[in-house]
């Protein structure tokens, strides 16, 4: 499963990377863990097929831990820098934002149940 989201980096962007605040919950409260996945696309002008879903993705990750009480959220950060890490997206372009969970985090014991993503809050770094 995954989301994606239509976005675009505004033109005030400096250059100082990204920073993803992901608030999210799940079915199973602490010590479980959610690894989250994060990547951005450039939608290049004249050089993007948006009706193919064939594209690859290089993701950055956070291994987060549910909440202590299920039906509360979580707060957790995924950070990219500026440059190839988020696509060479540039200010004033327009990008895809494709969020995901992986199944078998490499680390914790997994939340079998469901994670919900409530929110994305996207800051410059």
């Amino acid at each position: 499963e995954y989301a994606d989201f239509y976005c675009m980096l505004p033109e005030h962007y400096d250059g100082g990377g990204l920073t993803l605040t992901l608030v999210w919950s799940a079915a199973e409260a602490a010590p479980d863990v959610v690894e989250w996945q994060a990547a951005l696309r450039r939608i290049a002008d004249d050089a993007e097929d948006l009706d193919t879903t064939a594209h690859t993705y290089t993701y950055n990750a956070v291994v987060a831990t549910a909440p202590s009480v299920v039906g509360e959220v979580a707060y957790d950060d995924i950070t990219f820098t500026d440059g190839a890490d988020m696509d060479s997206v540039a200010a004033g372009e327009d990008f895809i934002l494709r969020i995901t969970r992986d199944p078998t985090p490499s680390s914790g014991t997994d939340v079998t149940g469901d994670a919900s993503l409530h929110a994305v809050h996207v800051k410059e770094t």
